[in-house]
């Protein structure tokens, strides 16, 4: 099989690992790896357990890539298995009491939610408005909190390449949620 090219957006990069091709596995693995283990690190605060829980999201990520609907949100669904995967992991080593429980039982009512819910909505659809290489760069930096020096190692790109990236993308989504914003204020005054 042909190794999968650094530059493959990550949604060529799912499709070749849906298909079952190994190289773009391994490839996904390796451009993800630091980044898992960083966010794994956050959430139990430990070395040892960060590699645990980054290798027990990579298996359990693979093996339902599948109910991935959008390949460009692979970050945020992955975030949420390594977290998933961290609160699992923490509570069989009796290491922590409470990570994310407390959330668990807030209720902010069905009004706030579909509020909540339609903003969501609006900003990933401003985030598929961004062009592939600015939109990985965003999600990165917004959504899963690195810095430019950690989305440049990831990335594998020069930290001034990341910066511009971002500046980019700041550009298109103020414009984008701005006119949503001024849409949302018209509708709420008629």
């Amino acid at each position: 099989m042909e190794r999968t090219d650094v530059s493959d957006s990550i949604g060529e990069l799912i499709g070749r690992c849906r298909a079952g091709d190994t190289d773009a596995v391994s490839e996904l693995v390796l451009r993800y790896r630091a980044w898992a283990i960083h966010v794994a690190a956050r959430a139990v605060g430990d070395a040892d357990l960060s590699e645990d829980v980054a290798q027990e999201s990579f298996l359990t990520a693979l093996a339902s890539l599948e109910n991935l609907r959008e390949p460009g949100s692979f970050l945020a669904w992955f975030r949420k298995i390594i977290r998933t995967q961290a609160c699992r992991m923490l509570r069989n080593s009796h290491e922590a009491s409470l990570l994310v429980d407390d959330l668990e039982d807030f209720d902010p009512g069905p009004e706030a939610s579909a509020l909540a819910e339609e903003m969501r909505e609006h900003i990933l659809r401003a985030m598929q408005a961004i062009p592939p290489a600015g939109r990985e760069a965003a999600d990165l930096f917004y959504m899963q909190e690195m810095n430019c020096t950690e989305i440049s190692g990831l990335l594998n790109i020069p930290t001034g390449t990341v910066k511009r990236r971002l500046h980019d993308a700041r550009i298109r989504l103020r414009g984008i949620l701005l006119d949503y914003i001024t849409e949302s204020d018209e509708r709420g005054m008629k």
